[in-house]
């Protein structure tokens, strides 16, 4: 999802933080960030798949102030200003 007016992006993302030796942290899910004026790069959200059913192919689009995150089992809402998710 490419978000011009505001310089946000958000993808699917799984990533891997190796804490130690033998020890990682991971993550499956959505990441969004801000492109800033310098080219850096602001994280503004990690949204997890944990406990969400579906594949990890999934797709992020924006509507007006939605920000939905979709995959073959669900359709999850969030607010794109504070990225709390919207229940219905």
């Amino acid at each position: 999802m490419v978000n011009q007016r505001d310089n946000i992006i958000a993808f699917d993302a799984s990533l891997t933080n190796v804490l130690g030796k033998y020890e990682k942290e991971y993550f499956n899910g959505g990441v969004v960030v801000r492109i800033e004026e310098e080219r850096t790069l602001e994280l503004l959200k990690l949204i997890s798949n944990e406990g969400v059913s579906g594949n990890y192919a999934s797709r992020l689009i924006y509507i007006d102030d939605v920000l939905y995150y979709i995959n073959d089992e669900s359709i999850r809402a969030f607010n794109i200003e504070t990225f709390e998710e919207i229940i219905k």
